[in-house]
């Protein structure tokens, strides 16, 4: 009930701490337009101060689920897996964040207060793509899985899925992609759609239809309890099985 009770002088509304789902953004975002308002949504970590980049308000619908750029007086990069820079149109490498809000380091005792600033660069743990001069998440980087010679982020494979009604979780390593989903979906299904989600083959993926996933008390999916559902039969016992999908 939200969206209608909304005061009527409310001219700016901002969303930080968790993301919106592109949908809610959006719809969002073109309220407070009708008003002649701005919607601004942002993104950051604690270790920055709470903030690291921002989605310019006219971008807020046309961009949804992108975090856009670096706030004013900060800098952001990518990094592939040996720490070297890469840069240019659709590079892709883990988050890293410059900039004067930057924490001075992990402290665990009372001494460690005095050590002074140890930390220029933050390493965000998510893995982003630069496209057109702004951001998109693309992943956690423990939450990613390299099958076949292909990065597959996990919330990614959860918000296209989200995306197109169906609520699920996805786990993974680099020999599978699990995939538990709620509802009354067909498995099959759910497999057709994964592999045309990730490119991957039925060898590959894993999925599991249940009445509903296990969350934790905030109300995320509970990854240790979906570890423990019985696995599925692996699709693609043969060749030709596995190119079907």
């Amino acid at each position: 009930g939200l969206a209608e009770a909304l005061p009527p002088k409310l001219r700016l509304m901002t969303v930080a701490g968790g993301a919106l789902r592109p949908a809610v953004q959006r719809d969002f975002a073109r309220r407070m337009a009708r008003r002649g308002g701005r919607f601004v949504a942002m993104y950051g970590q604690t270790e920055a101060t709470a903030r690291i980049a921002y989605l310019p308000p006219e971008l807020a619908d046309s961009h949804a689920g992108m975090i856009g750029r670096a706030i004013p007086g900060g800098a952001l990069s990518l990094r592939d897996e040996q720490g070297r820079d890469v840069t240019g149109e659709g590079a892709e490498g883990e988050l890293c964040y410059t900039g004067p809000n930057v924490m001075l380091g992990y402290a665990s005792t009372r001494a460690d207060l005095a050590r002074g600033a140890e930390v220029s660069v933050l390493p965000t743990g998510d893995i982003a793509r630069y496209e057109g001069g702004l951001y998109r998440l693309i992943g956690r980087k423990r939450r990613m899985s390299k099958i076949a010679g292909l990065r597959i982020g996990h919330d990614a494979v959860e918000a296209a899925l989200a995306e197109a009604g169906v609520t699920a979780a996805v786990w993974g390593d680099d020999s599978a992609l699990h995939v538990a989903a709620e509802g009354g979906l067909d498995p099959d299904d759910l497999l057709s759609r994964l592999a045309g989600l990730t490119g991957l083959t039925g060898s590959h993926l894993r999925a599991t239809v249940v009445p509903r996933l296990p969350r934790l008390p905030n109300g995320k999916p509970d990854y240790p309890a979906l570890h423990r559902l019985p696995p599925p039969r692996p699709q693609g016992a043969d060749l030709a099985e596995a190119f079907r999908l």
